[in-house]
């Protein structure tokens, strides 16, 4: 359950990123908010991020629907995760990490306007959505994937169904 609900927040993370931050952003009448260049850095692999990690939890979600009892996720991890789409984007995404960074920094210097627009939507959203805050989101996602894997594994018995997909 542990993993069902740290996706459900990752995902809800991901959106928060694309529906508070990129869209009114890519659909701002105000040129002079951000510049497309910068958007595009800032916001590299979010949404194929975001699109994978829906299925996931998709598909997630409907196999700890099935079978309650005897929990078997190794093979969603392993259909997911080992998907050219999702490796490609994780390794595009971090690669890219430092330069959205810049690029976000860059923004926040040369338009007083973009400054604003991130303050508004902090002051909206509690602080806790920050764009900042979100982008880091995936950088650190694959470690906890790590964690929550072994930790399950240590759980599972070894003749269990689900033992060596989880390795």
């Amino acid at each position: 359950i542990t993993l069902l609900q740290t996706e459900v927040s990752y995902v809800e993370s991901l959106r928060t990123l694309i529906r508070v931050y990129f869209e009114p952003l890519r659909a701002s009448s105000t040129p002079n908010l951000i510049d497309d260049d910068l958007l595009d850095e800032i916001f590299f692999q979010i949404p194929d991020l975001k699109q994978c990690h829906e299925t996931f939890l998709h598909q997630l979600s409907e196999r700890m629907m099935e079978d309650p009892g005897n929990q078997k996720i190794g093979d969603v991890f392993l259909n997911s995760f080992t998907k050219c789409m999702l490796s490609q984007s994780y390794s595009a995404f971090i690669g890219h990490y430092l330069q959205a960074k810049d690029a976000l920094r860059t923004a926040e210097i040369q338009k007083p306007a973009f400054s604003k627009f991130l303050e508004q939507c902090g002051r909206r959203h509690d602080e806790k959505l920050a764009l900042n805050d979100l982008l880091i989101k995936p950088v650190q996602r694959i470690p906890r994937y790590v964690l929550l894997l072994k930790d399950m594994l240590k759980h599972t018995p070894v003749d269990h169904s689900d033992h060596e997909p989880l390795k």
